[in-house]
């Protein structure tokens, strides 16, 4: 049975408090900034594949196909054309940060999440690499789940349909013990 408003505030209230939520951001959390949606962010290669893009559309898929045409290097580059910039103060990752999520799963590339968070003194762990799952302070920093890898690091981001991710058993585990919105 689905729960009404007061249920789940009254939930998420007590998730809140025992510091047990998640959060799943999008890249819609980031074009209130200026970046682009997947579907802007690959509509020009789309283009230049002779595609059109719609709701339909496979990103992994069309990235994969722009990579075995282009290249894996070209299409690396051209994401990082359109995401590697510095706009990243965004009134709505703020308004999150103040929630208290101690877990962010993300697929976006831009370090946005991480900005926000250095500009107002948080720490926090940024995982995009299996490596990285060693750093992991549970309730002592936020960690910061790059699900499709990082900007920072061209050769590891997951954009076509070849995935390369985060350890999905530590995945599953979190969200099973953690509320997850």
């Amino acid at each position: 049975m689905p729960l009404n408003k007061e249920q789940f505030l009254n939930q998420f209230t007590r998730q809140a408090l025992d510091e047990r939520i998640s959060l799943f951001v999008g890249a819609g959390a980031s074009a209130d900034i200026g970046y682009p949606s997947w579907y802007n962010l690959f509509k020009p290669l789309a283009k230049e594949l002779g595609m059109t893009l719609d709701e339909s559309t496979n990103y992994y898929r069309l990235a994969q196909y722009y990579s075995n045409k282009f290249g894996r290097a070209e299409l690396r580059k051209r994401i990082n054309d359109i995401i590697n910039k510095n706009e990243f103060h965004s009134p709505l990752i703020n308004e999150l940060i103040d929630i208290g999520f101690t877990n962010i799963w993300t697929t976006n590339y831009d370090n946005v999440l991480e900005n926000n968070y250095n500009s107002r003194n948080i720490l926090f762990n940024k995982l995009f690499r299996d490596a990285d799952l060693s750093n992991i302070e549970l309730n002592k920093r936020i960690n910061i789940y790059k699900m499709n890898g990082d900007i920072t690091n061209l050769d590891g981001i997951v954009a076509t349909r070849r995935v390369k991710s985060i350890s999905k058993l530590f995945c599953i585990e979190d969200l099973i013990r953690r509320g997850f919105i």
